[in-house]
């Protein structure tokens, strides 16, 4: 890379993370006056605290007039001035409940394969990626027993080993032996590709494994995120707030009302790049407005 190019990269990495060090900074001044009656010493303080960071981001990202009067709100969950507007706003985050589980359930398999690895063969001050053709999905052994008699009976004529024939037909669905000991085949495969030079391996639920220089040995798994509509989870978080809705205006003595629907952005099971506005532009609410805000990327949409 010649100089020129390698200045290039600096300067515009220098860039971006003087754009997040202003972006934290802005925020902070928005937020601090309301952070300040916050017990950020308790559970409940420090969520609070990171509401208002979503908050404040998205009044950053959108450059609305608004201004953040009271955070020690139970119901609705703050006080807002919109336009010189008073509103109640209540802040939810969307998830997608069944890839939040099958995303820990993974992350779990990862971190108990870095354990295996580290105790049969200690540090190789690596970083180890798997990129799995699969997610986790627990079961129990009942319901794992049910599926295999099925496949045994279906596919009988192949031979083939039941946890083999498990991975083929529903690939991550694992009881938590299973769980434990496929995490100690992970690590010796991990081994082996290691000590030959290899990424490519032979396994039903791997695609490859890549090696980084690390100070420490750790593992983690390689994921690719299509975009994702999340139309049935917005719908339903719409859905379960608007059943306070007369507690939210009673609460604040009949003012308007804003739902805020945070969306993360930065991991498997919130995050949604692809929005489609007319789950919200069509939608009859009667909340006053409603904002969809994905944190990670700063897009947001806001109704009515």
């Amino acid at each position: 890379m010649s100089f020129f190019l390698q200045f290039k990269h600096y300067m515009s990495h220098n860039n971006i993370l003087a754009g997040i060090k202003n972006e934290k900074q802005q925020v902070a001044d928005l937020i601090n006056l309301p952070l300040g009656k916050i017990d950020q010493t308790t559970n409940k303080g420090r969520q609070r605290r990171q509401e208002l960071i979503d908050i404040g981001k998205f009044i950053i990202a959108s450059k609305e007039d608004i201004q953040i009067l009271d955070a020690d709100f139970e119901i609705p969950d703050f006080l807002i001035q919109w336009d010189g507007v008073l509103f109640g706003l209540e802040h939810t985050e969307v998830i997608d409940l069944k890839k939040k589980d099958t995303f820990e359930k993974t992350e779990w398999l990862i971190k108990e394969t870095e354990k295996a690895f580290l105790k049969h063969y200690g540090n190789i001050s690596k970083q180890i990626n798997f990129s799995l053709n699969f997610e986790v999905t627990l079961i129990d052994k009942k319901e794992k027993k049910k599926l295999l008699n099925k496949l045994l009976d279906a596919y009988k004529d192949l031979n083939l080993e039941e946890q083999k024939l498990m991975n083929l037909a529903y690939p991550g669905y694992l009881i938590k032996e299973d769980i434990m000991t496929l995490s100690s085949e992970l690590a010796d495969i991990a081994y082996l590709a290691y000590v030959n030079g290899q990424n490519e391996v032979a396994h039903d639920l791997i695609n490859y494994i890549s090696f980084y220089p690390s100070g420490r040995t750790f593992c983690t798994r390689i994921v690719t995120w299509g975009a994702d509509s999340f139309d049935e989870p917005l719908i339903a978080a719409i859905d379960e707030k608007e059943t306070k809705i007369d507690t939210y205006r009673k609460n604040t003595n009949g003012l308007k009302q804003c739902l805020f629907l945070l969306i993360q952005g930065s991991n498997g099971y919130s995050d949604y790049s692809y929005l489609d506005d007319k789950v919200l532009s069509n939608r009859q609410t009667p909340f006053d407005k409603v904002i969809a805000f994905n944190f990670f990327t700063n897009d947001f949409f806001i109704l009515k």
